[in-house]
């Protein structure tokens, strides 16, 4: 049976959970902070998962897409609030670094898009590139999350060349995560990612 509709209908209606509270409006600096998360890459975002409470649950989607008439294989990750709690569920198979963002997306939706009188909310991440403001405020806040300021250009100042796909893979994430990071701090890089996952 399907692990996202047994989440749903074992919770009971409740206000808004007060792990959402205690998120909401946070930076993704302020969340590995006040929960105590190592800032050397890579960061441990299923640590901080479990210390917020937030738990992480693979899922086979195919029932869902059928249901809501989305491509086979589509959806990437959900992320459900309802009652006292709050669950991100991933697609099953997935590459390490793809995983590691997609965890960090649906959780930037817990932080920037849950309102505080709303009893239960879905979020889902769609395969295709979505391009609408609410998932681009996701992403960013999920590459700020798993690519911190400060670590980065710590990690940045080491390489006589910063290379786009060996920083990619020492903060585990996509090329295109690194990529937008570097480009938005105005970092110059090494393009090498032609090869490497993106």
């Amino acid at each position: 049976m399907n692990n996202i509709y047994i989440f749903k209908q074992q919770k009971r209606n409740e206000r808004m959970p007060k792990i959402l509270k205690e998120i909401q409006g946070s930076t993704p600096d302020e969340l590995l902070l006040k929960y105590g998360i190592c800032m050397a890459p890579p960061i441990q975002v299923d640590e901080l998962m479990a210390k917020i409470g937030i738990s992480v649950i693979e899922q086979d989607f195919r029932e869902v897409e059928e249901i809501s008439g989305f491509d086979v294989g589509s959806i990437l990750g959900a992320a459900i609030s309802n009652g006292n709690d709050i669950g991100i569920f991933y697609k099953e198979g997935m590459t390490q670094k793809t995983l590691r963002f997609t965890i960090a997306h649906e959780f930037a939706h817990c932080c920037l898009d849950c309102k505080q009188d709303e009893i239960s909310h879905l979020e889902f991440r769609m395969d295709k590139s979505e391009s609408d403001d609410k998932e681009l405020k996701a992403n960013e806040f999920a590459g700020r999350l798993l690519v911190p300021e400060k670590t980065l250009r710590q990690v940045y100042k080491k390489f006589l060349v910063p290379s786009l796909s060996a920083l990619a893979d020492i903060f585990e994430v996509p090329v295109n995560v690194m990529r937008e990071r570097l480009e938005f701090l105005k970092l110059p890089y090494f393009k090498d990612d032609n090869m490497a996952e993106t």
